[in-house]
């Protein structure tokens, strides 16, 4: 017979075994019924390669088409999230890049075009917060004087994805010593004039206008000889007086060393300023666009055809890359991002390539998240480029730091039906003309010119402006946008003392070249 000590030693025990089992149930339960906030998109130190193919417009993949352009991105689109109501924020490649890399709004980092070649020390960028978690950080593509690489480790410029010097198997080679990586690959072959050359399969050449170049060369060639026969309209008076041995004389005999002149001038925010009086449009623009007819649609459809061929090619040459990252080596430790800056416009708004301009054809694009478990959704929630950062860093379990603007898209991944976010933003040229999107109604704000308002439900190619029937409504939204953006953390940008110092002529040249 157990003494009364043992007895009690024994309830103790079989009591604290009951508890025990009873919190083994509750616990268990719980899971069942309350899933574990871990993700099961989560992947801590996953390799992250995010693909930027700039001037990609959302209708441009054409994934659900027998044919789409971009095949190769159309099969990894099926195994991913895709995100297909999402936006840039700006219809330029520079604010729309940083606002990726810092979750921050256009109006909030004040990096607004390439004059502003540097952001504010405050600012933390992506690949900045991931270096100093012992990623390798590398950066690989063309325009790298236009957008930031800070926070990169490495910075590799190649003269383009189409090039013959371009070799991904090197890059995959390299990278495979590196891991955990930050892979970032940006093209701007998708850019204006959309030429093919030696590319060109010749199935649009009966819609092409006579004379048109189809080269790179007999482009440089066409752009130098419009700047030496319009050479005052290009350069100021400063640039021709204070480099007398190019603009005196027979300038005839000087259009390559004034052409080399004009590109290095014009890549430099204080040359620019002061040297050129039109950097784009001009010389770069209209010395094409002279030979188009805006009521040919066969002309509007060469270049249309030609920007989509280009997407093929760019989408081909990403296919070893996106194999490579499918093998074992990669494939449960890597997430991959398709992704692009802005879209671009092929007359349906009464212009060509993008300038001054937020309609959804420029701000409208695609953004495609695979990660190692990924249930393949399309997710027609909104989504915007600040929304990069956080999504990333949830996914590798990573602090999301405070000034981020933008929200974690995972729990959309994940497969929840409540919306992250209630708005879309985009901003253009320091705030002067901007957009704000909530449900179907998108409101263009313009400094100096009337309003627009859509019901992009009813009206998605923005055709019926709404505004003189929805007074009410307009004033709403702008009150709306106003309180959003204005309780927003501004940073200053070291660029303004360069922006201060141009005088007000130089201003107005730069406002008419879409910078201000």
């Amino acid at each position: 017979m157990l003494k009364r000590d043992q007895l009690f030693n024994f309830l103790t025990i079989f009591f604290i075994l009951i508890v025990f089992i009873l919190a083994i149930c509750i616990v268990n339960l719980k899971t069942q019924l309350w899933p574990s906030k871990k993700l099961s998109n989560s992947c801590p130190n996953c390799n992250i390669v995010i693909i930027d193919i700039d001037i990609l417009r959302a209708d441009a993949l054409e994934c659900n088409t027998d044919n789409p352009n971009a095949p190769n991105i159309c099969q990894l689109s099926k195994t991913a999230s895709y995100f297909k109501n999402h936006i840039s924020h700006s219809d330029l490649t520079r604010p729309s890049f940083i606002s990726g890399l810092t979750s921050l709004y256009s109006s909030s980092h004040n990096a607004w075009n390439e004059m502003y070649n540097e952001i504010n020390d405050e600012i933390v960028l992506l690949s900045e917060i991931l270096k100093k978690n012992t990623y390798s950080t590398i950066f690989i593509g063309t325009l790298t004087e236009q957008i930031s690489t800070d926070g990169f480790k490495e910075v590799i410029d190649i003269p383009g994805i189409l090039d013959s010097e371009f070799k991904p198997d090197e890059i995959i080679n390299n990278l495979k010593k590196k891991q955990p990586f930050l892979l970032y690959f940006h093209t701007s072959e998708l850019h204006f004039p959309y030429l093919l050359g030696e590319y060109s399969n010749n199935n649009n050449q009966d819609l092409a206008p006579k004379n048109i170049p189809t080269t790179w060369k007999e482009y440089d060639e066409l752009v130098a000889e419009y700047i030496i026969n319009h050479n005052t309209d290009i350069f100021t008076q400063e640039a021709i007086n204070s480099h007398p041995e190019l603009f005196q004389g027979n300038i005839k005999e000087k259009k390559e060393s004034i052409y080399i002149f004009f590109k290095e001038a014009a890549n430099t925010p204080k040359t620019k300023a002061a040297f050129i009086k039109n950097a784009w449009k001009k010389p770069k623009y209209d010395s094409v666009m002279n030979f188009i007819d805006v009521n040919n649609q066969n002309h509007i459809q060469y270049l249309k055809s030609n920007y989509q061929e280009l997407l093929t090619l760019i989408d081909n040459k990403l296919a070893s890359l996106l194999n490579t990252f499918n093998t074992p080596k990669f494939a449960n430790n890597t997430i991959i991002i398709i992704k692009s800056d802005h879209g671009e416009e092929f007359y349906e708004h009464g212009s060509f390539s993008h300038n001054n301009n937020l309609y959804q054809e420029l701000i409208h694009i695609p953004l495609i998240i695979k990660t190692p478990s990924n249930r393949p959704v399309e997710i027609n929630s909104f989504s915007q480029d600040i929304d990069i950062m956080p999504t990333l860093l949830d996914l590798i379990d990573i602090d999301i730091p405070l000034q981020a603007q933008g929200k974690s898209l995972v729990s959309l991944m994940e497969g929840s039906k409540t919306s992250v976010n209630q708005h879309q933003i985009a901003q253009k040229a320091e705030g002067s003309i901007a957009s704000f999107r909530k449900g179907d109604l998108k409101l263009i704000m313009k400094d100096f010119r009337p309003f627009e308002l859509y019901d992009l439900l009813q009206d998605p190619k923005e055709k019926n402006n709404l505004i003189d029937l929805e007074e009410k409504t307009t004033l709403l939204l702008y009150e709306e946008y106003n309180q959003i953006i204005n309780s927003q953390k501004k940073y200053s940008n070291p660029a303004s003392s360069i922006i201060k110092s141009i005088d007000k002529q130089k201003r107005e040249r730069l406002i008419k070249e879409g910078y201000f």
